[in-house]
């Protein structure tokens, strides 16, 4: 998440140059983004991350196989997607819902693959 402060800061940082200095506008990059942005962050790592568990304890060789290397295409597909919707036209609330539900979806799959993974290690475990 640390990673993902200093990107907003970026972020706020270009808008406030871009702006000649108004602080208006940077307060709503930074506000934007400081909502929106941790939560797509921790849905795109839980994505990975989650791909990475179930691929170990599948127990095959190696855990960057296809699944893995998917997750992670379609994590750095959505962060890029994230970016543009911020950086070409401008944040609109289209683009801010969008994105959010996006995230919201890549969220809840994550969240659905570790309460399955959180089952199995229950069933092996007794």
């Amino acid at each position: 998440m640390g990673f993902a402060s200093l990107e907003t800061m970026g972020y706020g940082l270009v808008s406030f140059v871009n702006a000649n200095g108004d602080v208006n506008v940077l307060d709503q990059v930074l506000l934007v983004r400081g909502l929106l942005s941790p939560v797509g962050h921790a849905a795109w790592t839980g994505l990975v991350t989650g791909v990475l568990w179930r691929e170990r304890q599948r127990k095959k060789p190696g855990l960057f196989g296809l699944a893995t290397f998917t997750a992670f295409v379609v994590a750095v597909i959505l962060h890029t997607l994230w970016d543009l919707s911020n950086s070409l036209a401008g944040q609109t609330m289209v683009t801010l819902v969008l994105a959010l539900l996006g995230n919201l979806a890549v969220a809840a799959a994550s969240l659905t693959l570790l309460i399955r993974r959180l089952r199995e290690a229950r069933l092996y475990s007794v």
